[in-house]
């Protein structure tokens, strides 16, 4: 059986498997290497966890350590291997989440896509969309688990990277689909915990990035603080896929705050004169960036999906002035109460939110089932009535629903169940609330 040993405080080792961890600090940062070896499954036990009691669910190590028990059995689950499908093509949509959107393409400067080269078939183990394998790799950005390292499609004898800073931290490695960058949420027992003072927070950014409206300073500086050794590594992967004939189209993605920075990052890409435009992004339970003014000038730069839960608050957090009117005194006041500290509180009563999601925004129902349902306001708002409900408005229920692992202890899995398909069998087998 293999097993975990931690040697150093940065070096890890992860014996008689396909993943070796080496981390040297450099100015501050941890960079970590990870050998991607050619394998389809293999499982691990922890060597200072036991097997859980619970054989129904498992699914992965204790990555959002706020989500789920450490008392995991470690075991992959694969899907059958397919072609890969080009994706169709993703439109910019238009729409404030105090309005009805409508699906537009918009004139903006995002790059064309380019014709599809042949792919070879996926492996046996990756998920069969590209959304799905994006999943797969925000997971990957918590921890190198299965199934979500396999799912995500990583080419086998290539080395991944993993870039940290404080709490902040990314994965970028070579995949099917070309570079995927991965960056990894909050890891915290409370999962709004980064939102107090969002409107302190709210601040133009054009005169340092030339980017139009208000942005979360935070997640500016969070992104801004990993950009520069993540630029030295994104250079040499594109180097290195040139020369291999591989495909150098770079994604994005992330969960919660991890997906607030993919949107911050892909902006990033966007303006920098050394690199191609970014391919795609594409986010789950994301945090809001900026107001309306942002969104309207990140819609017209980069094409992203934004997926949203039944249940899930943190997509609507912070907050529209919408969003806070949609609420109940109950669920207003546990919100006001975290969005304001104890000096900055006599401030609420006068401000308007104007936070906006940037992207497609795309809802997963209580099924666990992408909505075909255009997200409007009246969506929005029938949302936050269930949210109300169907949380009973406790932090527990707020992490489940949040969470975007397998369905699990803690965790509804409503995101990975919908996007992630088959990559993990085990998600089928568990009810949802």
């Amino acid at each position: 059986m293999n097993r975990i040993y931690v040697a150093t405080a940065t070096t890890i080792l992860l014996a008689h498997n396909s993943i070796a961890f080496v981390s040297p600090r450099h100015n501050h940062y941890v960079k970590t290497d990870i050998t991607i070896e050619p394998t389809t499954s293999f499982s691990f036990t922890p060597s200072s966890v036991q097997p859980s009691s619970n054989k129904n669910r498992f699914c992965g190590l204790s990555h959002q350590t706020f989500f789920r028990s450490k008392n995991r059995i470690q075991r992959c689950a694969t899907s059958q291997s397919t072609q890969l499908e080009p994706p169709s093509s993703i439109k910019t949509e238009v729409g404030d989440d105090t309005i009805s959107p409508n699906n537009l393409t918009l004139e903006s400067d995002q790059t064309p896509p380019q014709p599809l080269q042949p792919q070879p078939p996926l492996r046996e183990g990756v998920a069969k969309t590209l959304d799905g394998r994006l999943i797969c790799a925000s997971q990957c950005a918590y921890n190198l688990t299965q199934p979500y390292f396999q799912s995500a499609g990583y080419r086998p004898k290539t080395v991944a990277k993993r870039i940290s800073r404080g709490s902040n931290s990314v994965l970028i490695g070579m995949t099917h689909d070309g570079i995927t960058i991965a960056f990894r949420g909050k890891q915290t027992s409370n999962p709004l915990d980064w939102i107090q003072n969002a409107a302190l927070f709210l601040t133009p950014v054009g005169d340092r990035t030339g980017f139009k409206g208000k942005m979360h300073a935070s997640f500016y500086r969070s992104t801004k603080s990993l950009w520069k050794p993540l630029k030295e590594v994104l250079m040499d992967m594109l180097k290195i896929s040139k020369e291999e004939g591989w495909k150098q189209d770079v994604y994005f993605t992330g969960h919660s705050k991890g997906g607030a920075m993919a949107s911050v990052a892909a902006l990033l890409m966007k303006r920098d004169g050394d690199f191609p435009d970014p391919a795609y992004v594409c986010t789950f339970g994301s945090a809001k960036v900026g107001d309306s003014e942002f969104r309207d000038y990140f819609n017209k730069k980069i094409s992203q999906t934004s997926y949203e839960a039944h249940l899930d608050i943190v997509p609507f957090l912070p907050p529209s002035a919408s969003t806070m009117g949609n609420m109940n005194d109950d669920l207003s006041e546990i919100i006001n109460g975290l969005l304001w500290s104890e000096k900055s509180s006599n401030k609420k009563n006068n401000y308007k939110w104007d936070y906006q999601t940037v992207g497609k925004r795309k809802f997963i129902n209580e099924f666990a089932k992408i909505s075909d349902e255009d997200v409007t306001r009246e969506l929005d708002s029938r949302r936050i009535r269930d949210i109300e409900k169907g949380t009973g408005l406790s932090l527990a229920d707020f992490r489940a629903a949040h969470c975007s692992s397998c369905t699990d202890d803690g965790c509804y899995g409503y995101y990975f169940k919908a996007v992630g398909e088959n990559s993990c069998v085990v998600c089928g087998d568990n009810d949802y609330p």
